[in-house]
């Protein structure tokens, strides 16, 4: 469903993008005059009013928590990886003679630690999320190095994910701003280059054969960018990529990637040391585990919900607007805390700086203040990521004139 530009003088002034801000501070947004009158035109409260329903202690992180949920989630994933290779060389050693009974056991050990190690990853990553928000302290020291500490072991350039991820708030729901999981326009698709355009057909073909793609998904983001631009020019992995306009970011940038590659020559340590099949066994998919968890986390919370509308500057986009443009989910409770509520994605959109542990006590009083504008789903998790996907495979384009876009009600 697609609408053509109304003729408001006030929704055809475009709305000045967030500008870059230091870290810590993306949370503080200030509405424009025109942004203002375009919430009131659509009903919609404005950021102030949104943020002075939720209580004041919600936006006042505690680094000692923080602390707290980084050294656990470390202490639990070490502790798997040590419990788990004892349990494979007792289940390798002759205690087990039976053929079959030894391949039944590394069967269950690897499927329950592939699965309790990779979303354990995902919430290390969600704590360096935090970070890279200012929601983990109030220090922007702290937070670099705790930052660092959750995305280094991932191979996450903190600041350099930091930085891209910041142009995702500051355009969330727009049409030709926003940066991941958003409708594509005709021209942008047919103007892409031959290399780019056998890029984008192998990652968007077929339903089945895509989702084999999930678990790579990540990992090809951080080379490339989500309309497969795959020159280094776009990539996370360089300091002289374009994503780093500033001197300060790509000195930030180049901090973050020697970590990264001292990582990667750890893991290259361990391979040598233990061999690749232990690092295969232990890590590497481990790996795959939890960067289909962030593609399939961040899919299904800006996901193709009809409830949910994208606009543009003549379509009446604003800041408040764009950030509902999210809906929220529950993964249970064991997972919901032991991802630290990412699943409350509303309230983490429209600010930043509260941290995870008070996302519950966030929403409960942004639900109330939005009403019918809050979209939530109580959907299972893994039949709203198959028919979602289907849904973005059939129309995740629109024509080049629309100034509003909603995905089609699904197929019954």
């Amino acid at each position: 469903k697609h609408t053509r530009p109304i003729s408001s003088s006030a929704m055809t002034k475009q709305v000045e993008p967030l500008e870059a801000r230091t870290q810590g501070e993306e949370d503080e947004y200030e509405e424009s005059a025109v942004e203002k009158a375009r919430n009131i035109e659509h009903a919609l409260p404005s950021l102030s009013e949104l943020r002075a329903a939720i209580p004041s202690q919600c936006f006042r992180p505690s680094a000692l928590r923080s602390l707290f949920y980084l050294v656990r989630d470390l202490a639990i994933s070490i502790a798997l990886y040590f419990i788990a290779s004892h349990l494979y060389e007792l289940c390798s050693s002759a205690l087990v003679e039976s053929f079959i009974l030894r391949l039944l056991a590394l069967s269950v050990l690897f499927l329950v630690y592939w699965y309790a190690q990779g979303t354990m990853m995902w919430a290390l990553f969600v704590v360096g999320h935090d970070a890279g928000h200012g929601s983990f302290s109030s220090s922007p020291l702290l937070n670099e190095i705790c930052g660092h500490v959750a995305h280094t072991p991932l191979l996450v350039p903190y600041h350099c994910w930091r930085i891209s991820h910041r142009h995702h708030h500051k355009h969330t729901g727009h049409l030709d701003r926003d940066e991941i999981f958003y409708p594509i326009r005709w021209r942008r698709v047919h103007s892409r280059t031959a290399r780019e355009r056998y890029w984008s057909h192998w990652r968007l073909s077929g339903h089945l054969y895509g989702l084999f793609y999930v678990g790579l998904a990540w990992p090809l983001y951080l080379f490339a960018s989500y309309e497969g631009d795959v020159s280094m020019a776009n990539s996370h992995l360089v300091w002289w990529s374009k994503r780093f306009r500033t001197p300060k970011e790509r000195s930030q940038a180049r901090r973050s990637l020697l970590l990264l590659y001292a990582q990667v020559a750890l893991l290259l340590l361990w391979t040598y040391t233990h061999g690749v099949a232990h690092v295969f066994l232990f890590y590497t998919v481990p790996y795959l585990v939890f960067a289909s968890w962030l593609v399939i986390v961040t899919f299904l919370h800006h996901n193709m919900d009809p409830r949910l509308e994208w606009t543009d500057d003549r379509g009446g986009w604003t800041w408040v607007r764009g950030q509902l443009v999210t809906i929220d989910r529950d993964y249970g409770v064991g997972l919901q805390s032991i991802t630290h509520h990412i699943g409350l994605h509303a309230a983490h959109h429209l600010f930043m700086g509260i941290p995870h542990y008070c996302l519950p006590e966030a929403t409960v009083a942004l639900r109330r203040a939005l009403g019918s504008r809050y979209v939530f789903s109580e959907e299972r998790i893994l039949s709203a990521f198959w028919h979602n996907w289907i849904t973005y495979r059939e129309h995740m384009t629109c024509p080049d004139d629309a100034v509003s876009f909603r995905y089609p009600p699904r197929k019954t």
